[in-house]
């Protein structure tokens, strides 16, 4: 109702200490936090929250984001990634703050301080500095205070041998991501055109950013062939799957463990299904679809009626220690109950 305050204003500033919106960020920062500490030092590499929060929830929510980029910066890259973060808008409001007590000093430097402002605490309770779209601003703002009060602040040394050299060094870091980005281009251009076994090789030997991916396919893809006519295909198959079964991955697991099931590695198997609950503990959707995955591959391997007590077990003592309610599938409870005896 009020004329000069859009809607959606109003109501975030109404319910900033009521609504779930502003509640569940302090939930963000503490599931962050509880994924930081597991590598404080370098992080868990990009990704890794969204990749791990289901791991630490006390209840189920989604979230690809802890909302605070500082938290962020922490649980990926680490106090290392977070210190550097910092010096980038330490070093920015320190040329900002020495050019505005200068007489001949830029028109724009109060803008460009208080933009620093807004950045870096609306950095504190959004995605902002992840997005796409708000990026190219920030980075616009730090580019214009490199231009207008950098002459206050030099980041490069001043000795012109020494300027020289720096420049070089940075020349060559954006020459090897070009490469890199390059090869990754290819790779999936080359893929889209001729998909074949051969061609997932090819890739996840060239494509530094996606190998896990086309990785995946191709044992997703040899699992179905003869194992006693594609010898090799299976070998190679089963190289990538111990590979891929080393990395930290919420997606990956299940996948493997099909593979494991169809190619008679039934503990491999059964070790990816608890590998993806503990991933995903506080999803009731992980749950199922490891128990549906036993169920299918029961009759073939009598491991499976071990470990759905097993992994039953984990499901009924995360129920007990956690403020969510896990669930299952009328089929999932009834295969546990013939596996469990009730």
């Amino acid at each position: 109702g009020y004329k000069l305050l859009p809607n959606f204003i109003s109501n975030r500033l109404q319910g900033l200490f009521a609504n779930e919106n502003a509640i569940q960020r302090t939930v963000f920062f503490s599931d962050g936090m509880k994924l930081f500490r597991r590598s404080p030092v370098f992080g868990l590499g990009m990704g890794a929250f969204e990749n791990g929060i289901c791991s630490v929830q006390s209840f189920f929510y989604e979230t690809k984001y802890a909302h605070n980029h500082y938290i962020q910066a922490l649980v990926e890259t680490g106090v290392a990634g977070l210190l550097l973060f910092l010096a980038v808008l330490g070093l920015s409001a320190a040329a900002v703050w020495k050019s505005r007590r200068k007489e001949d000093s830029s028109p724009l430097t109060a803008a460009l301080g208080a933009a620093l402002v807004f950045m870096a605490g609306h950095a504190s309770v959004e995605v902002v500095f992840s997005s796409c779209y708000y990026l190219p601003i920030a980075l616009g703002v730090l580019g214009l205070i490199c231009l207008c009060c950098g002459q206050e602040f030099p980041l490069l040394p001043q000795k012109e041998e020494t300027r020289s050299w720096f420049v070089v060094g940075l020349c060559g870091l954006v020459a090897v991501y070009a490469v890199l980005l390059g090869m990754n281009m290819h790779a999936a251009n080359t893929v889209k055109k001729h998909a074949t076994l051969g061609t997932l090789v090819s890739a996840a030997n060239l494509d530094l950013f996606e190998k896990n991916n086309y990785m995946l396919s191709y044992v997703v893809a040899a699992q179905n062939l003869d194992r006693d006519e594609n010898r090799d295909v299976y070998l190679k198959a089963n190289e990538y799957a111990g590979r891929l079964a080393q990395e930290d991955s919420n997606t990956i697991p299940p996948y493997l463990a099909q593979f494991y099931f169809s190619t008679g590695q039934p503990e491999e198997a059964i070790a990816m299904l608890k590998k993806h609950v503990s991933f995903l503990s506080a999803s009731s959707e992980a749950w199922q679809t490891v128990f549906d995955v036993l169920m299918f591959n029961f009759n073939d391997y009598p491991q499976c009626e071990e470990a759905t007590k097993e992994i039953y077990e984990m499901f009924q003592t995360w129920n007990q220690e956690h403020m969510g309610t896990l669930t299952l599938t009328e089929l999932n409870q009834t295969f546990i109950g013939l596996m469990v005896g009730e």
